[in-house]
């Protein structure tokens, strides 16, 4: 016991917390009652921002990535139990190609650029950590009655968070400062996490727990779209479901994400109107369409002011759509060196620098480039450090990747998007159990994807978690309707 006495405080903490952690692990395992941490992390992704305002910053790095590497030591227990199982490490499935794929564009890219594999291991983490759920799923072939606590744990948060944003705006904000965190962490003396800024005036914009409006947008836009299906095939028979739907499209609407209303209006489009021929969709989404654009036209000709309006504070819900269309706002935003700066500038600097495999995982455009204000591809490419030339992140995930992928990693990555709609619309047609979860799950993944275009969704904690975790599910369906009737199969 006398080695504890040459051990400081946050080291005995660290020792004893990573006790405790191996010690849940070896339990959980044992008691085969992995999915207790699926249902925990439900949970804990979106109440991590609150948690952490309150965390005494000794501990600020410890509390947020202790349920990071709690998934990872569940995706090596998996590993190891599936092993032990099948003879095989990872569970074999048609996906498998694309994300190795996408790996071994990282590591071509690291042997290019040459540069730090700490900065290649961060960055690859970055967009590929909460994939690893996906992987538990399958390698622990979950029952239906697990899957379904999964659903309604996700359900539950995702409507309580929509519940908790409508009761900020209806608040004016009051609420906002308990909920929204400013300060700034440095964790081991190089990489600066937190320290967000509400640049919005209190109640305008809600984000319930996650800190940001985009946050509580993407998620409230991905529930959304799951829960569509269930709304079309039972909006005759439960009322309930015109509820969730309401409070959710609620929500929604009051974050004042237009990325996320676009994605919630991509994945309506394309359940209600393109796979299920709804006419009320249809009637609705043109309806809706029609009104924005007339409104936006009428504005723009009689007022004088569409093509002028910027961000302000105080905006307007009116002005919050008008400003996507504004030509001040595209030339002026973030000092000039906006989404649209980026959208215009990286393809053409990444084809003339790295074209094909880019500059390298965590080098440019996302949020490790900014936790550790690493700014050497920005300065080999010529182009600003990120928005405003100084955040480091550039405001689009697709153009991330292929900043940091190149070329041939964009296309594994647009080829997996494509594998996860495939896979989902063949689960939706063979009318299995969670065949509206998989009808769902269509339009979320292109829902998301054409999120991606507008901020560094695809790096969003509680989103990749939630959505990697749908589509774990959807596929391990997959695979079960594709092993029925073949007696061969193990």
């Amino acid at each position: 016991m006398e080695i504890f006495s040459f051990l400081s405080a946050n080291s005995l903490t660290l020792f004893l917390f990573g006790s405790l952690f191996v010690a849940i692990l070896f339990l959980v395992f044992t008691l085969k009652r992995t999915e207790y941490i699926i249902y925990f992390l439900l949970i804990w992704f979106p109440l991590e921002a609150v948690v952490l305002k309150y965390t005494p910053v000794d501990y600020y790095s410890m509390v947020k990535y202790l349920p990071e590497v709690l998934l990872y030591g569940l995706f090596v227990g998996s590993c190891v139990f599936y092993f032990l199982k099948k003879g095989k490490i990872f569970a074999s499935n048609h996906l498998n190609k694309w994300f190795f794929a996408i790996i071994a564009v990282g590591v071509i890219s690291l042997l290019i650029n040459q540069y730090s594999p700490s900065i290649w291991a961060l960055g690859l983490r970055q967009t590929l950590r909460f994939v690893l759920v996906f992987f538990v799923v399958l390698h622990m072939q979950y029952e239906y009655s697990i899957v379904k606590r999964c659903l309604y744990i996700g359900l539950g948060v995702i409507v309580g968070e929509a519940g908790l944003g409508i009761v900020q705006y209806l608040t004016r904000g009051a609420i906002d400062p308990f909920l929204f965190a400013t300060e700034a962490v440095s964790v081991a003396g190089s990489a600066v996490i937190g320290g967000e800024e509400q640049f919005w005036a209190p109640g305008t914009r809600v984000f319930a727990t996650l800190g940001r409006y985009d946050r509580l947008g993407s998620l409230l836009a991905l529930g959304f779209i799951l829960f569509l299906p269930y709304f079309l095939k039972y909006r005759d028979k439960f009322f309930s479901v015109w509820i969730v739907s309401g409070i959710l499209g609620t929500g929604l609407l009051l974050t004042r994400s237009r990325a996320s209303w676009i994605a919630a209006f991509v994945g309506l489009v394309i359940i209600g109107i393109g796979i299920l021929k709804d006419k009320f969709i249809k009637r609705a989404s043109i309806g809706l369409v029609a009104v924005v654009l007339l409104y936006t036209s009428l504005f723009a000709v009689f007022g004088g002011q569409g093509t002028q309006v910027v961000d302000t504070p105080n905006q307007k819900l009116s002005e919050r759509i008008l400003e996507a269309v504004s030509l001040r706002s595209w030339r002026e935003s973030y000092e000039g060196y906006g989404r649209i700066f980026f959208i215009i500038n990286t393809p053409v600097h990444i084809y003339h620098v790295a074209p094909f495999f880019g500059v390298g995982p965590g080098n440019f455009g996302g949020g490790v480039a900014a936790a550790l204000v690493n700014t050497n591809a920005y300065e080999k490419l010529k182009l600003p450090f990120g928005i405003q030339n100084q955040f480091g992140q550039i405001d689009n995930s697709w153009f991330s990747i292929l900043g940091e992928f190149g070329v041939v990693g964009l296309v594994a990555w647009l080829c997996l998007f494509g594998a996860l709609v495939r896979s989902a619309f063949f689960v939706y047609k063979k009318e299995s159990e969670l065949s509206l979860l998989a009808l769902g799950a269509c339009g979320a993944t292109v829902g998301i994807a054409v999120m991606g275009f507008f901020g560094p969704y695809f790096e969003f904690r509680t989103l990749m978690y939630y959505f990697w975790l749908t589509m774990g599910l959807v596929i391990l369906d997959y695979q079960r309707e594709n092993k029925k009737g073949n007696l061969l199969d193990e």
